[in-house]
């Protein structure tokens, strides 16, 4: 659409502004893609400001959407960010820095085109905002963020090579999508020569080919194929963290023989060449045409390989069967084309020792099997590649076919195990050598062990059935999350976790005992440290465990299953309750609650709570879930239950969170009878999360 009239485009962006505070998410929504689009029509209908003022004016006003609560909202404010014509340096770099620049401080913009002599558009509001986006909690807003991160990059390159460490960190989330979205912006801008990568980058990339998803693998490659590294010493790194990387997740299979050798020189070269990837150093400049026969003389490599031999991991290849390889790689090349199966399969026929067919399809990953060297890996500092092997590993367990509800509760229990060792490689990331710690964020290790400590509690008392021999790697796993714990000289004085450490170990040698075994030798060493060094008064060691000889005995072990595990778990609901039918409450005054509650499994063993709360004002109430009372012990009991909820706030509406807890048992809780004054012990979530909705009763005369 064409407007003439300037002074209609003026107004209608004006009041496109002024709705940015509508009530309703899709208004707002629209107002963004108004702002965006007419906003850069402004400029050429005779606005006095200039015109890359007015553009940047668009930008940080588009930016102060970035935090609004609705989700769709927020995603249509990234979607706007991207499509922005033009845009000064310093409020891009702004986008990436929560704290607000030095020479952004004192700068406003007008916030309307009528009102050029006000200005009341701080440049502050765009303080973060990509940011925020990338750590949205919704896959959408983060994919959004990453685009157009990709979008503006052509604008600086300062903006470009900054934007590149949150888009590593990118390469580690959660959704599949969002990882996918950030390789090809990584493509975008390996493509518009915006892709410088370092060192530490490289690390981190090369995760990417160990991804669960063919998609993710494919995409790494193609970036891989047209990334320029800048010397050297990064090439050789790259080669080696590729090499590390297949084999925990092996891109060619195994031939009948045995295992795929990855310390073979030919095997190396043939991955080497194979990536297809640009490479530039000061003595050596040659790329690998994407399709090839053979090649006769590689130029340059007469400064750098003496004897005719090309240096490779693992040794050095004659420089007389470079045909070959350059013939045998061609059937390689075809993976990073995304050539199918059959094809790469008839390709590979006459690789014979060199590489391998993949006769077989990948076989599901066994998470148990392969947690021996898991911890190995972590501990030499791939913890990175670890995180993306584990995702696989949930994958995998995410898209088993049940026909049975008896494996339920071994599927829970094998993805949470699978999240154990997950933030077991992202703890370690702190105990690494400073060098190493390009991407570590202070501030959140007590976070980071907190989780740990929750998930373990919920190995051990989410599930039933659960024998002796599978309980100790578990209470193995709670030691070393307690030594992980004191080894931090901040927190080592903890008595709690000492109080945990001497429980466990008390807890383990019965478990050997019974079992007729010896206790491992980490357990040993631990037991002998508390009994060698004693306590003080306040409960501190005299000396510090020996922590690096724990971290050297620890060992994940294989959990092998003989019964059936049974999943505690609850389902909870509030019938016909929604943001557009909330209950009416009277501040002050009880509000009643009607749940359905749905229970698995629950024993007389188990201990439930129903946990109420409102974040906002730090409200919350337990309500003591009596078995007896409500239905008895099965494997599936429905109850529904009118409950009160006293403390309602002083608001004229308030959203109410609610969920079912277990109490798990504590060494400082006896029998003690349960009340109204709420659980003793330690607490486990058993259900979702509902949100009811509440609103303050209208009154009248």
């Amino acid at each position: 659409m064409e407007f003439k009239n300037g002074g209609l485009v003026a107004e209608g962006y004006d009041r496109a502004v002024d709705l940015f505070v509508d009530r309703n998410d899709c208004v707002r929504a629209a107002a963004i893609r108004v702002v965006r689009e007419w906003g850069q029509m402004l400029p050429d209908s005779g606005i006095e400001v200039g015109e890359q003022d007015w553009l940047d004016s668009v930008f940080v006003q588009l930016c102060s959407m970035v935090r609004d609560m609705s989700m769709e909202v927020r995603n249509e404010a990234f979607i706007s960010l991207g499509k922005v014509k033009m845009v000064s340096e310093d409020i891009l770099l702004q986008t990436l820095s929560k704290k607000v620049l030095g020479n952004l401080k004192e700068r406003n913009f007008p916030g309307k085109s009528n009102t050029t002599k006000n200005l009341n558009l701080p440049a502050s509001n765009a303080a973060g905002a990509f940011v925020h986006g990338l750590e949205d909690e919704f896959y959408e807003v983060r994919r959004s963020a990453c685009n157009s991160l990709g979008m503006l990059i052509a604008f600086s390159v300062r903006f470009a090579n900054d934007a590149l460490d949150l888009l590593m960190d990118m390469l580690n989330d959660h959704s599949m999508v969002v990882r996918l979205q950030t390789l090809e912006t990584m493509y975008h801008m390996v493509t518009c020569d915006r892709l410088k990568v370092q060192e530490a980058h490289m690390h981190m990339f090369l995760g990417t080919l160990v991804d669960a998803s063919t998609l993710i693998r494919h995409a790494a490659r193609k970036v891989l194929r047209l990334l320029k590294l800048p010397y050297m010493k990064i090439f050789k790194s790259s080669i080696n963290g590729l090499l590390t990387n297949l084999t925990t997740y092996p891109e060619i299979e195994p031939s009948c023989e045995g295992e795929l050798r990855f310390d073979n020189p030919r095997v190396a070269a043939i991955l080497v060449l194979a990536i297809s990837a640009p490479l530039t150093h000061e003595r050596l400049t040659w790329s690998i045409p994407t399709k090839f026969s053979k090649i006769t003389h590689v130029p340059g490599t007469e400064s750098f390989v003496g004897n005719d031999l090309f240096p490779v991991a693992g040794g050095k290849l004659p420089l007389h069967n470079i045909d070959e390889i350059f013939n045998q790689v061609l059937a390689l090349q075809q993976i990073c084309d995304g050539a199918s199966e059959d094809q790469f399969q008839n390709d590979m026929r006459d690789l014979r020792q060199t590489t391998f067919p993949l006769s077989h399809q990948r076989k599901v990953i066994s998470y148990s099997r392969n947690s021996s060297c898991y911890w190995q890996l972590i501990k030499s500092g791939f913890t990175d590649e670890v995180q993306k092997t584990l995702r696989s590993c949930s994958k995998e367990l995410a898209t088993v076919a049940v026909n049975s509800n008896k494996f339920t509760g071994l599927l829970a229990f094998a993805s949470l195990y699978v999240q154990v060792v997950q933030h077991i490689a992202e703890i370690w990331i702190h105990f690494l050598p400073l060098s190493k710690l390009h991407y570590r964020k202070t501030g959140i290790l007590d976070h980071l062990l907190a989780k740990l400590d929750y998930n373990l509690r919920k190995l051990r008392y989410e599930f039933s059935g659960l024998s002796k021999k599978e309980k100790l790697p578990i209470l193995e796993l709670v030691l070393l999350a307690c030594v992980l714990r004191l080894s931090e000289m901040e927190i080592c004085c903890n008595v709690n976790t000492l109080k945990r450490v001497q429980s466990t170990i008390s807890d383990i040698e019965l478990l050997c005992e019974d079992l007729h075994i010896e206790l491992s030798e980490f357990a040993g060493e631990l037991r002998k440290s508390l009994s060698e060094r004693g306590y003080l008064d306040d409960g501190a060691l005299i000396q510090q465990f020996s922590f690096k000889r724990l971290f050297d005995l620890f060992s994940l072990k294989e959990m092998v299953f003989h019964g059936m595990l049974k999943h505690i778990k609850a389902e909870l609901s509030v019938p016909g309750n929604d943001s557009e039918n909330p209950i009416p409450f009277v501040s002050g005054l009880p509000a009643g609650v009607t749940f359905q509650i749905t229970l698995f499994n629950i024993s007389d063993k188990d201990i439930l709570w129903l946990k109420m709360s409102v974040q906002e004002v730090n409200l919350f109430q337990y309500v003591f879930l009596d078995i007896n009372q409500i239905g008895g012990y099965n494997e599936i009991n429905k109850v529904t239950l009118s409950l009160p909820f006293y403390n309602t706030p002083k608001a004229a509406s308030f959203i109410l969170r609610a969920c079912v807890v277990k109490e798990c048992p504590s060494e400082d809780v006896g029998q003690q009878a349960r009340g109204s004054g709420g659980p003793k012990g330690e607490l486990i979530i058993i259900s979702n999360i509902t949100k009811i909705y509440l609103v303050a009763a209208k009154c009248t005369t």
